[in-house]
Protein backbone atom coordinates (compact mmCIF):
# COMPACT_ATOMS: atom_id res chain seq x y z
CA UNK A 1 0.00 0.00 0.00
CA UNK A 2 1.22 3.10 -0.40
CA UNK A 3 0.31 6.52 1.56
CA UNK A 4 0.65 9.88 -0.51
CA UNK A 5 2.21 11.09 3.19
CA UNK A 6 5.63 12.18 4.66
CA UNK A 7 8.24 10.13 5.27
CA UNK A 8 8.82 9.10 8.43
CA UNK A 9 10.79 11.65 10.67
CA UNK A 10 12.91 8.87 12.60
CA UNK A 11 15.79 11.11 12.42
CA UNK A 12 14.04 13.73 14.62
CA UNK A 13 13.38 13.08 18.00
CA UNK A 14 10.55 14.66 18.87
CA UNK A 15 7.60 13.91 16.95
CA UNK A 16 8.77 10.30 15.09
CA UNK A 17 5.93 10.39 12.30
CA UNK A 18 5.22 7.12 10.36
CA UNK A 19 3.96 8.18 6.85
CA UNK A 20 1.56 11.52 7.48
CA UNK A 21 0.21 11.92 11.22
CA UNK A 22 -2.08 9.25 11.67
CA UNK A 23 -5.86 10.31 10.81
CA UNK A 24 -7.25 9.53 14.54
CA UNK A 25 -5.01 12.49 15.76
CA UNK A 26 -6.56 14.89 12.70
CA UNK A 27 -9.79 14.32 11.95
CA UNK A 28 -12.14 16.06 14.35
CA UNK A 29 -9.67 16.33 17.03
CA UNK A 30 -11.45 13.02 18.83
CA UNK A 31 -9.76 13.13 22.33
CA UNK A 32 -10.53 16.88 22.31
CA UNK A 33 -12.70 16.52 25.25
CA UNK A 34 -10.69 14.02 27.35
CA UNK A 35 -8.69 15.66 30.26
CA UNK A 36 -4.91 16.33 29.62
CA UNK A 37 -2.15 16.51 32.08
CA UNK A 38 0.43 18.90 30.32
CA UNK A 39 3.39 19.89 32.63
CA UNK A 40 4.65 23.67 33.31
CA UNK A 41 7.73 22.20 31.75
CA UNK A 42 5.94 21.22 28.69
CA UNK A 43 4.04 25.15 28.42
CA UNK A 44 7.25 26.81 29.40
CA UNK A 45 9.14 24.60 26.59
CA UNK A 46 6.53 25.68 23.95
CA UNK A 47 6.79 29.02 25.46
CA UNK A 48 10.10 29.11 25.08
CA UNK A 49 9.86 27.71 21.67
CA UNK A 50 7.67 30.61 20.29
CA UNK A 51 10.13 33.55 21.96
CA UNK A 52 13.01 32.17 19.48
CA UNK A 53 10.74 31.87 15.98
CA UNK A 54 10.61 35.95 17.17
CA UNK A 55 6.37 35.78 19.11
CA UNK A 56 7.51 37.93 21.77
CA UNK A 57 3.95 38.57 22.39
CA UNK A 58 2.50 35.22 22.06
CA UNK A 59 1.19 33.49 25.24
CA UNK A 60 0.29 29.75 25.86
CA UNK A 61 -2.18 28.43 28.73
CA UNK A 62 -4.76 25.91 29.27
CA UNK A 63 -8.05 25.79 28.69
CA UNK A 64 -10.93 23.89 30.59
CA UNK A 65 -9.62 20.52 29.78
CA UNK A 66 -6.27 21.22 29.95
CA UNK A 67 -4.50 21.35 26.22
CA UNK A 68 -2.23 23.99 25.29
CA UNK A 69 -4.18 27.31 24.14
CA UNK A 70 -2.72 30.35 22.16
CA UNK A 71 -3.16 33.42 23.84
CA UNK A 72 -1.67 36.80 23.20
CA UNK A 73 -0.87 39.14 20.73
CA UNK A 74 -0.21 38.14 16.73
CA UNK A 75 0.95 41.13 14.02
CA UNK A 76 -0.95 38.37 11.45
CA UNK A 77 -2.45 34.67 11.08
CA UNK A 78 0.94 34.13 9.54
CA UNK A 79 2.34 34.21 13.21
CA UNK A 80 -0.72 32.29 14.61
CA UNK A 81 -0.13 29.45 12.26
CA UNK A 82 3.71 29.29 12.82
CA UNK A 83 2.43 28.91 16.54
CA UNK A 84 0.11 26.42 15.61
CA UNK A 85 2.64 24.55 13.76
CA UNK A 86 5.26 24.16 17.16
CA UNK A 87 2.49 23.77 19.61
CA UNK A 88 1.19 20.26 17.64
CA UNK A 89 4.92 19.45 16.49
CA UNK A 90 6.00 19.92 20.73
CA UNK A 91 2.97 18.56 22.16
CA UNK A 92 0.66 16.67 19.87
CA UNK A 93 -2.28 18.00 17.88
CA UNK A 94 -4.62 16.56 20.23
CA UNK A 95 -3.27 18.61 23.37
CA UNK A 96 -3.62 21.43 21.62
CA UNK A 97 -6.93 23.82 20.92
CA UNK A 98 -8.12 24.61 18.05
CA UNK A 99 -9.29 28.04 19.65
CA UNK A 100 -8.48 30.44 16.98
CA UNK A 101 -6.25 33.68 18.94
CA UNK A 102 -8.38 37.12 18.36
CA UNK A 103 -5.33 39.51 18.76
CA UNK A 104 -4.15 39.62 15.20
CA UNK A 105 -3.69 43.15 13.73
CA UNK A 106 -3.69 41.89 10.60
CA UNK A 107 -6.22 39.46 9.20
CA UNK A 108 -5.60 37.34 5.90
CA UNK A 109 -8.52 37.55 4.48
CA UNK A 110 -9.50 41.43 4.92
CA UNK A 111 -6.10 41.61 2.35
CA UNK A 112 -6.79 39.49 0.51
CA UNK A 113 -10.55 40.78 -0.24
CA UNK A 114 -9.18 43.64 -1.04
CA UNK A 115 -6.80 42.07 -3.31
CA UNK A 116 -9.38 40.94 -4.78
CA UNK A 117 -11.80 43.42 -5.17
CA UNK A 118 -9.47 45.82 -6.72
CA UNK A 119 -8.04 43.02 -9.77
CA UNK A 120 -12.08 42.48 -9.97
CA UNK A 121 -12.40 46.36 -10.54
CA UNK A 122 -9.53 46.30 -12.94
CA UNK A 123 -10.74 43.13 -14.82
CA UNK A 124 -14.43 45.16 -15.49
CA UNK A 125 -12.70 47.89 -17.66
CA UNK A 126 -10.97 45.53 -19.70
CA UNK A 127 -12.87 44.66 -22.68
CA UNK A 128 -13.25 41.20 -22.61
CA UNK A 129 -11.50 38.47 -24.72
CA UNK A 130 -12.95 35.62 -26.66
CA UNK A 131 -13.82 32.68 -24.06
CA UNK A 132 -11.21 29.91 -23.54
CA UNK A 133 -10.73 26.43 -21.57
CA UNK A 134 -8.06 26.86 -19.16
CA UNK A 135 -5.87 24.16 -16.99
CA UNK A 136 -3.45 24.35 -14.13
CA UNK A 137 -2.19 20.89 -13.97
CA UNK A 138 0.29 20.12 -11.04
CA UNK A 139 1.87 16.55 -10.21
CA UNK A 140 4.88 15.41 -8.45
CA UNK A 141 6.77 12.34 -8.50
CA UNK A 142 9.99 12.69 -6.53
CA UNK A 143 10.96 15.07 -3.87
CA UNK A 144 13.81 17.32 -3.70
CA UNK A 145 13.65 16.86 0.09
CA UNK A 146 13.83 12.85 -0.36
CA UNK A 147 14.78 11.99 3.23
CA UNK A 148 11.49 12.67 4.35
CA UNK A 149 9.01 13.35 1.21
CA UNK A 150 8.49 9.92 -0.21
CA UNK A 151 7.78 9.66 -3.81
CA UNK A 152 4.66 9.73 -5.35
CA UNK A 153 3.24 9.27 -8.55
CA UNK A 154 1.53 12.64 -9.45
CA UNK A 155 2.92 13.23 -12.72
CA UNK A 156 1.55 10.22 -14.16
CA UNK A 157 -1.68 11.31 -12.52
CA UNK A 158 -1.19 14.96 -13.94
CA UNK A 159 -0.43 13.42 -17.16
CA UNK A 160 -3.62 11.11 -17.40
CA UNK A 161 -5.66 14.79 -16.68
CA UNK A 162 -3.66 16.32 -19.59
CA UNK A 163 -4.62 13.62 -21.98
CA UNK A 164 -8.01 13.89 -21.22
CA UNK A 165 -8.26 18.21 -21.17
CA UNK A 166 -6.50 18.13 -24.50
CA UNK A 167 -9.30 15.94 -26.08
CA UNK A 168 -11.74 18.44 -24.08
CA UNK A 169 -10.16 21.60 -25.67
CA UNK A 170 -8.03 22.80 -22.53
CA UNK A 171 -4.79 25.04 -22.91
CA UNK A 172 -3.17 23.19 -20.30
CA UNK A 173 -0.26 24.76 -17.77
CA UNK A 174 1.34 21.71 -16.50
CA UNK A 175 3.86 21.81 -13.84
CA UNK A 176 5.64 18.22 -13.63
CA UNK A 177 7.84 17.05 -11.15
CA UNK A 178 11.22 19.63 -10.84
CA UNK A 179 9.17 21.96 -12.34
CA UNK A 180 6.31 22.35 -9.17
CA UNK A 181 8.19 24.68 -7.27
CA UNK A 182 6.74 26.74 -4.38
CA UNK A 183 7.54 29.70 -6.28
CA UNK A 184 6.63 28.27 -9.56
CA UNK A 185 3.18 27.00 -8.50
CA UNK A 186 2.46 30.93 -7.22
CA UNK A 187 3.93 32.69 -9.79
CA UNK A 188 1.27 30.54 -12.24
CA UNK A 189 -1.74 30.85 -10.14
CA UNK A 190 -1.15 34.19 -9.83
CA UNK A 191 -0.54 34.72 -13.85
CA UNK A 192 -3.94 32.44 -14.64
CA UNK A 193 -5.68 34.43 -12.21
CA UNK A 194 -4.52 37.58 -13.96
CA UNK A 195 -5.77 36.30 -17.23
CA UNK A 196 -9.08 34.48 -16.69
CA UNK A 197 -11.58 36.11 -18.30
CA UNK A 198 -15.46 35.80 -17.15
CA UNK A 199 -16.79 33.72 -19.50
CA UNK A 200 -13.59 31.02 -19.42
CA UNK A 201 -14.05 27.72 -18.40
CA UNK A 202 -11.05 26.78 -15.28
CA UNK A 203 -9.77 23.46 -14.83
CA UNK A 204 -7.45 22.88 -11.69
CA UNK A 205 -5.72 19.59 -10.83
CA UNK A 206 -3.25 18.76 -7.73
CA UNK A 207 -1.48 15.24 -7.53
CA UNK A 208 1.51 15.97 -4.37
CA UNK A 209 1.47 15.68 -0.71
CA UNK A 210 -0.49 17.55 2.01
CA UNK A 211 0.95 19.33 5.01
CA UNK A 212 -0.84 18.57 8.33
CA UNK A 213 -3.84 21.05 8.98
CA UNK A 214 -3.83 23.23 10.85
CA UNK A 215 -7.22 25.47 12.83
CA UNK A 216 -8.53 28.19 10.67
CA UNK A 217 -9.68 31.55 12.44
CA UNK A 218 -13.26 30.27 11.76
CA UNK A 219 -13.03 28.01 14.82
CA UNK A 220 -14.60 24.36 15.54
CA UNK A 221 -13.76 21.97 12.44
CA UNK A 222 -12.28 25.01 10.22
CA UNK A 223 -8.81 23.83 9.45
CA UNK A 224 -6.57 24.65 6.49
CA UNK A 225 -4.03 22.34 4.74
CA UNK A 226 -1.29 23.04 2.44
CA UNK A 227 0.28 21.53 -0.63
CA UNK A 228 3.67 20.69 -0.92
CA UNK A 229 5.92 21.79 -3.52
CA UNK A 230 9.20 20.06 -4.90
CA UNK A 231 11.15 22.18 -3.09
CA UNK A 232 9.36 21.95 0.36
CA UNK A 233 10.77 20.92 3.51
CA UNK A 234 14.30 20.93 4.02
CA UNK A 235 15.21 20.92 0.15
CA UNK A 236 16.86 24.49 0.18
CA UNK A 237 18.17 24.38 3.91
CA UNK A 238 20.20 23.00 6.27
CA UNK A 239 18.67 20.02 7.66
CA UNK A 240 16.38 20.87 10.65
CA UNK A 241 17.53 19.99 14.42
CA UNK A 242 14.19 18.70 15.65
CA UNK A 243 10.63 17.35 13.99
CA UNK A 244 9.11 20.94 15.17
CA UNK A 245 11.70 22.64 12.95
CA UNK A 246 10.92 20.33 10.11
CA UNK A 247 7.52 20.53 10.21
CA UNK A 248 7.08 24.91 10.40
CA UNK A 249 9.91 25.09 7.61
CA UNK A 250 7.78 22.47 5.58
CA UNK A 251 4.77 24.31 6.15
CA UNK A 252 6.40 27.42 5.46
CA UNK A 253 7.44 26.35 2.44
CA UNK A 254 4.51 24.85 0.88
CA UNK A 255 1.96 25.93 -0.75
CA UNK A 256 -1.46 27.54 1.15
CA UNK A 257 -4.55 25.92 0.14
CA UNK A 258 -6.71 29.35 0.00
CA UNK A 259 -4.32 30.73 -3.12
CA UNK A 260 -5.77 27.60 -4.98
CA UNK A 261 -9.46 28.86 -3.52
CA UNK A 262 -8.94 32.34 -4.10
CA UNK A 263 -8.03 31.20 -7.87
CA UNK A 264 -11.11 28.72 -8.01
CA UNK A 265 -13.60 31.39 -7.04
CA UNK A 266 -12.78 33.88 -9.47
CA UNK A 267 -15.40 34.96 -12.02
CA UNK A 268 -15.63 32.05 -14.94
CA UNK A 269 -18.45 30.39 -16.91
CA UNK A 270 -17.13 27.32 -14.84
CA UNK A 271 -14.73 26.61 -12.69
CA UNK A 272 -13.72 22.80 -11.58
CA UNK A 273 -10.63 21.91 -9.16
CA UNK A 274 -9.88 18.50 -8.09
CA UNK A 275 -7.31 18.50 -5.21
CA UNK A 276 -5.84 14.94 -4.82
CA UNK A 277 -3.76 14.99 -1.66
CA UNK A 278 -3.62 13.87 1.66
CA UNK A 279 -5.95 15.81 3.87
CA UNK A 280 -7.44 17.41 0.55
CA UNK A 281 -11.27 17.02 1.92
CA UNK A 282 -10.14 19.91 4.87
CA UNK A 283 -10.73 22.38 1.75
CA UNK A 284 -14.12 21.44 1.55
CA UNK A 285 -14.31 22.28 5.63
CA UNK A 286 -12.99 26.16 4.78
CA UNK A 287 -14.91 26.63 1.72
CA UNK A 288 -17.22 29.76 2.26
CA UNK A 289 -20.53 29.62 1.22
CA UNK A 290 -23.78 30.89 2.37
CA UNK A 291 -26.93 28.71 2.33
CA UNK A 292 -26.32 26.27 0.19
CA UNK A 293 -27.52 27.66 -2.97
CA UNK A 294 -30.75 25.11 -5.02
CA UNK A 295 -29.38 22.57 -6.87
CA UNK A 296 -26.54 22.28 -5.15
CA UNK A 297 -24.97 18.89 -5.41
CA UNK A 298 -23.46 17.78 -2.00
CA UNK A 299 -21.74 14.73 -2.10
CA UNK A 300 -21.97 13.85 1.86
CA UNK A 301 -24.80 15.74 4.48
CA UNK A 302 -23.39 17.73 6.91
CA UNK A 303 -20.24 19.72 5.36
CA UNK A 304 -19.29 22.27 7.39
CA UNK A 305 -19.62 25.50 4.77
CA UNK A 306 -19.44 28.89 5.82
CA UNK A 307 -19.93 31.82 3.95
CA UNK A 308 -17.80 32.37 0.33
CA UNK A 309 -16.76 35.74 -0.52
CA UNK A 310 -19.71 38.00 -1.52
CA UNK A 311 -17.83 38.64 -4.73
CA UNK A 312 -17.74 35.11 -6.45
CA UNK A 313 -21.05 34.42 -4.99
CA UNK A 314 -22.74 37.42 -6.90
CA UNK A 315 -20.64 36.83 -10.22
CA UNK A 316 -20.44 33.12 -10.52
CA UNK A 317 -22.28 30.11 -9.36
CA UNK A 318 -21.32 27.34 -11.10
CA UNK A 319 -18.15 25.55 -9.98
CA UNK A 320 -17.52 21.78 -9.26
CA UNK A 321 -14.85 21.12 -6.15
CA UNK A 322 -13.28 17.66 -5.79
CA UNK A 323 -11.52 15.91 -3.23
CA UNK A 324 -9.71 12.76 -3.20
CA UNK A 325 -10.36 12.32 1.00
CA UNK A 326 -12.31 13.60 3.53
CA UNK A 327 -11.34 15.70 6.39
CA UNK A 328 -8.24 13.61 8.08
CA UNK A 329 -7.84 10.72 5.60
CA UNK A 330 -5.18 9.76 3.52
CA UNK A 331 -5.07 9.77 -0.25
CA UNK A 332 -4.25 5.88 -1.23
CA UNK A 333 -2.63 3.95 -4.34
CA UNK A 334 -1.05 1.05 -5.25
CA UNK A 335 1.86 -0.40 -3.39
CA UNK A 336 5.44 1.23 -4.04
CA UNK A 337 6.93 -2.03 -5.46
CA UNK A 338 4.03 -2.31 -7.97
CA UNK A 339 3.28 0.86 -9.10
CA UNK A 340 0.15 0.02 -10.93
CA UNK A 341 -3.03 -1.66 -10.00
CA UNK A 342 -5.62 -3.36 -12.42
CA UNK A 343 -8.62 -1.55 -13.49
CA UNK A 344 -11.80 -2.72 -12.05
CA UNK A 345 -13.77 -1.66 -15.09
CA UNK A 346 -11.51 -3.09 -17.81
CA UNK A 347 -10.13 -6.39 -17.46
CA UNK A 348 -6.19 -6.19 -18.22
CA UNK A 349 -5.85 -2.67 -18.07
CA UNK A 350 -3.27 -1.56 -15.59
CA UNK A 351 -3.19 1.89 -14.39
CA UNK A 352 -0.22 3.78 -12.95
CA UNK A 353 -1.43 6.59 -10.46
CA UNK A 354 -3.33 7.19 -7.00
CA UNK A 355 -6.66 5.24 -6.52
CA UNK A 356 -9.02 8.29 -6.70
CA UNK A 357 -7.37 10.00 -9.96
CA UNK A 358 -6.91 6.91 -12.11
CA UNK A 359 -10.33 5.78 -11.52
CA UNK A 360 -12.18 9.01 -12.12
CA UNK A 361 -10.76 9.24 -15.38
CA UNK A 362 -11.56 5.59 -16.09
CA UNK A 363 -15.22 6.21 -15.35
CA UNK A 364 -15.27 9.28 -17.08
CA UNK A 365 -14.75 7.63 -20.31
CA UNK A 366 -17.22 4.99 -19.12
CA UNK A 367 -19.93 7.95 -18.42
CA UNK A 368 -19.32 10.26 -21.37
CA UNK A 369 -17.71 12.66 -19.79
CA UNK A 370 -20.64 13.60 -16.95
CA UNK A 371 -18.78 14.56 -13.89
CA UNK A 372 -20.99 13.96 -10.97
CA UNK A 373 -22.06 10.27 -12.41
CA UNK A 374 -18.29 9.46 -12.86
CA UNK A 375 -17.77 11.02 -9.63
CA UNK A 376 -20.18 8.33 -7.24
CA UNK A 377 -18.93 5.06 -9.47
CA UNK A 378 -15.54 6.47 -8.72
CA UNK A 379 -16.13 7.20 -5.17
CA UNK A 380 -17.06 3.55 -3.83
CA UNK A 381 -14.14 2.28 -6.22
CA UNK A 382 -11.98 4.30 -4.34
CA UNK A 383 -13.31 3.45 -0.94
CA UNK A 384 -13.45 -0.36 -1.70
CA UNK A 385 -9.82 -0.34 -2.92
CA UNK A 386 -8.79 1.42 0.09
CA UNK A 387 -10.46 -1.13 2.43
CA UNK A 388 -8.75 -3.84 0.73
CA UNK A 389 -5.22 -2.71 0.59
CA UNK A 390 -4.81 -1.18 4.58
CA UNK A 391 -7.02 -4.69 5.30
CA UNK A 392 -9.83 -2.35 6.74
CA UNK A 393 -7.70 -0.36 8.99
CA UNK A 394 -7.88 3.13 6.80
CA UNK A 395 -11.09 4.87 4.51
CA UNK A 396 -10.52 7.15 1.88
CA UNK A 397 -13.92 8.60 0.81
CA UNK A 398 -13.70 11.48 -1.65
CA UNK A 399 -16.11 14.31 -1.66
CA UNK A 400 -17.81 16.51 -4.22
CA UNK A 401 -19.38 20.02 -4.01
CA UNK A 402 -21.17 21.19 -7.31
CA UNK A 403 -23.99 23.90 -7.91
CA UNK A 404 -24.42 22.19 -10.96
CA UNK A 405 -27.08 19.97 -12.35
CA UNK A 406 -26.55 15.81 -12.10
CA UNK A 407 -26.35 15.15 -15.55
CA UNK A 408 -25.57 18.60 -16.92
CA UNK A 409 -22.37 18.60 -15.42
CA UNK A 410 -20.45 17.16 -18.58
CA UNK A 411 -16.71 17.71 -18.94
Amino acid sequence: MRRRALLALTSLPLLPLAGCVSPQQVRGYERAYLAHQLSEPQLAQLQARLRAEGLAEARVARDAVGRAQLQGRYASEEQVETAFVLAQALLGPAAVSPFYPEDITERRWEREAALALQAHAQARQRQAPPSRRRALLIGINQFLDDRHLRPLQGEDDARRVQQYLARAGYETTALLGPEATRNAIESAIAALGRALGSDDELFIYVSSHGALPLPGPAGGDDRRMSIVAYDSGDALGPRSRDAAEYLLRLQRSSVRDSLLQDLAQRPSRQTRALIDTCYSGEMLQSLRLEPLPAGLAEQREGIALQPWAATARAQRSRYTLLTATSPGELALGPPPREGSFESPLRSGRRLRGSFFTQLLFECLEQRQGLLQEAFADAERLTAQLARQVSAGRLTQTPRLLSTMARGQDRL
